[in-house]
């Protein structure tokens, strides 16, 4: 059993390790090494029916920028969609917020109260194969279920995607889902789930 006294010292020469810059020699024969590794991996596990893809050539994707207006309740729904996310392949199915990959930006001043409705549009079948043995996809659990999950706002953690806090577009909820009224200070009403205000 670990004391407290020894693990007060692995953590100080764990530090006292991060302290310590990286000889350059190192640095390159890393970098050398992470190559190699990369043109191995590709020769080792090549599909003989895949188009082999040619890295970096499209645009990076940048997300559409959402500001909501004062007083605005903000509708996010989740949509299926396709989109192309290289140029030789063909449009690929995903969902996503607003029908975008990756989803909206949303601006808004530090310290404004917001509310946003996010619903599910989402089908309620999946487009892929689901393996009913993992935590969370046994039997009887909807394929099709969809978590809210933000960066960048003041949210409660128990509001903030946990894996069985989820929704479905015909209304079905998981076990930690946890419907929230509450008065929103802008609009001055009661907001129904799946609402949020941050």
């Amino acid at each position: 059993m670990l004391t407290r006294r020894e693990l007060l010292q692995g953590g100080l020469v764990a530090g006292a390790g991060l302290l310590i810059k990286p000889r350059p020699s190192i640095t390159r024969m890393r970098h050398r090494r992470h190559g190699a590794f990369t043109r191995l991996w590709a020769q080792r596990a090549p599909d003989p029916g895949a188009t082999p893809l040619t890295p970096y050539v499209d645009r990076l994707s940048i997300p559409p920028v959402v500001r909501p207006a004062a007083r605005e309740v903000l509708q996010i729904p989740m949509l299926q969609f396709k989109q192309k996310l290289h140029r030789d392949l063909p449009p690929t199915t995903l969902w996503g917020y607003r029908a975008t990959s990756p989803g909206p930006t949303i601006e808004v001043r530090r310290g404004t109260p917001l509310d946003v409705q996010w619903t599910s549009r989402l089908p309620t079948s999946h487009f892929l194969p689901i393996d009913n043995t993992i935590h969370g996809a046994e039997p009887g659990t909807p394929a099709a279920r969809a978590v809210v999950h933000l960066h960048g706002a003041k949210v409660l953690p128990e509001d903030d995607g946990h894996p069985e806090a989820w929704f479905t577009s015909d209304g079905q909820t998981g076990p930690y889902y946890t419907p929230i009224l509450h008065h929103s200070r802008r609009c001055g009403g009661k907001s129904k789930p799946p609402e949020r205000e941050f």
